[in-house]
This record gives C-alpha cells, sequence and structure tokens, in this order.
C-alpha cells in the first residue's frame, strides 16, 4: 500500500515538476512559414495561411479571389544576412478570366519572415522553375508571342531574374 503511495506522489512531483518548467518558458509558438505571408496585390491585402487565402470578388459576391503558392518554394540567403529567404511563386484567381502569377519574396527577418512586394510576371502563363543564381532568384517560364491571344498555349520561354534590395526589402527584375 505504501508503495502504491509513493509511487502516486513520485508522479504528482513530476508533473508538477514538468508543468512549472513548461509555464516558464511560455508558450511555444510555432515555427515561422514562409508559406504564412500578408502579401499586397493590386491595392488588396491578402493574409495567406499555409501557401493560401481567399476573399471576396466583390461585395456580396458569390465569386472568389484566391491566392496560393505554386509549386514549391526556394530557399537561399538573398539579403546578406545569413537567413534562409524564400522564393514564392504566386498564382492569383481574381474570378474572372484571367490567371496572374507573382515572384514574391518571403525575407526572413528577426521576427520571422514577411512578403517583398509582388511583381507581376504575366497572366496565364506557364511556369517551369525557379532558381538561384548569383544571389538572386531566377524565375522561368513560358508566355505567349506578342499579339498572340491569351487562349493560345505559352510557348515563348522567358526568364525574369529577382533582386531584393536588403535595405527596402523590395524586389526588382533585373535588366
Amino acid at each position: 500500500m505504501w508503495l502504491v503511495v509513493a509511487a502516486l506522489a513520485a508522479v504528482a512531483l513530476l508533473v508538477f515538476v514538468m508543468r512549472s518548467t513548461l509555464d516558464r518558458q511560455g508558450p511555444q509558438a510555432n515555427p515561422p512559414s514562409a508559406k504564412d505571408l500578408t502579401v499586397t496585390i493590386d491595392q488588396q491585402t491578402f493574409t495567406m495561411k499555409d501557401g493560401f487565402a481567399e476573399m471576396e470578388s466583390a461585395p456580396g459576391s458569390a465569386a472568389k479571389n484566391t491566392l496560393h503558392v505554386v509549386g514549391e518554394p526556394v530557399t537561399a540567403d538573398v539579403s546578406g544576412d545569413g537567413k534562409p529567404d524564400t522564393a514564392l511563386l504566386l498564382r492569383n484567381d481574381p474570378g474572372g478570366s484571367g490567371t496572374f502569377y507573382y515572384a514574391v519574396l518571403a525575407v526572413n527577418g528577426d521576427s520571422g519572415y514577411h512578403a517583398s512586394n509582388a511583381l507581376v510576371l504575366g497572366d496565364r502563363i506557364k511556369p517551369e522553375s525557379i532558381d538561384v543564381t548569383d544571389g538572386r532568384f531566377v524565375y522561368r517560364f513560358l508566355e505567349r508571342k506578342p499579339g498572340e491571344a491569351l487562349a493560345a498555349e505559352p510557348t515563348v520561354q522567358k526568364t525574369v531574374v529577382i533582386q531584393l534590395d536588403p535595405a527596402t526589402d523590395r524586389i526588382s527584375a533585373v535588366s
């Protein structure tokens, strides 16, 4: 009998010690994700959770304006601070006939990731890859020939090299 009481007391003490340790450490936050960003596109702000966001296309409309990550993000330190930054390809379906693609970087700062500005790559393009070259992210995709109908299949190779200005966390295409 005394053995059972002693065992229960030991378990209670262990639980108390573990709970006290966790309380002193505070709540454990999930590690920041490069897919959990607030991104502004065409003066609309999307709060993405796990690479997806959705809002009404217009007030009271059943149509949805969606934004989501396409493909796998690519990570490299392009800001020069020793922390990995992440290149994302975003697809915006605003509820009409267009499907717009954007380059955006998840810049890894002191308090986690935050989005750069979004740079439009095109409407109804065919994404191929994102790579890292010389400290810059390189987006490759197919687009249509000039003047070709948007219904035509994209066949022209296009490469956009993205450069980050670490002072402003803004991206631009390198000529």
